[in-house]
């Protein structure tokens, strides 16, 4: 239990002095665009590709 505490922590403390740092790059005007455009790009992406490699890469066994 304690290893497991010890393994965590450092992602923890990360996670916890990073959301202010997170949330203020958030609150620039042009994030929402950029996210979005990021968002649309890899849905893009993603039907580009045939169904047997997105199988692939999710680890999906085919035929």
């Amino acid at each position: 239990m304690a290893g497991f505490g010890v393994g965590t922590l450092p992602a923890v403390l990360a996670s916890a002095f990073g959301a202010a740092k997170l949330m203020s790059f958030a609150a620039r005007p042009g994030m929402r665009t950029v996210t979005g455009l990021a968002i649309v790009a890899v849905g893009i992406l993603s039907a580009a590709l045939p169904w047997k490699e997105i199988a692939a890469f999710c680890g999906i066994p085919v035929e």
